[in-house]
């Protein structure tokens, strides 16, 4: 065999033992909270995370943690958004689970009670710190670039 299709063979081979897969949780993506990255964005910018978060707002994909909301709120945006300045080397997977968070997004609009629905899933992406701001006119400093969502629960509003 050739060394140049020998060394072909070897980077197809890498190119799909790195990137990130659809299924189960990829070993790329480290499990984080919420509060872990809007607390320490320095420390995990940059870095592909796996959170379990509601999403709590539509206009930005604003995400809350599940287990304490008032540590803080991370946007989320799409890969492919002009506010995304250092492209990612993923896209968004938009499957049915993504379909499902897109479905629940007018249940997030609160009754005349005031109740409203809750969504809960793992979102999946590359965690950035931005001290420029980003989102919704710049207003954040922190955001997840989704490559995917899994696992989504939609609570309706009672």
């Amino acid at each position: 065999m050739s060394r140049k299709r020998c060394l072909a063979g070897i980077l197809v081979f890498l190119a799909f033992e790195t990137a990130p897969t659809v299924g189960a949780q990829s070993p790329l993506f480290e499990r984080r909270s919420v509060c872990e990255l809007v607390m320490s964005p320095l420390q995990f910018s940059g870095r592909l995370v796996s959170v379990r978060a509601e999403l709590i707002a539509v206009r930005e994909m604003l995400l809350a943690d599940v287990l304490d909301r008032s540590c803080g709120q991370l946007a989320s945006d799409v890969p492919e958004s002009p506010d995304v300045t250092t492209k990612p080397r993923f896209t968004l997977i938009r499957d049915k689970s993504f379909e499902d968070v897109e479905r629940g997004f007018p249940s997030l609009v609160p009754t005349p009670s005031g109740a409203r629905a809750r969504i809960v899933a793992t979102f999946e992406g590359r965690f950035d710190w931005t001290p420029l701001g980003s989102g919704h006119e710049g207003l954040r400093d922190t955001r997840l670039v989704l490559h995917r969502v899994r696992d989504v629960e939609v609570t309706p509003a009672r």
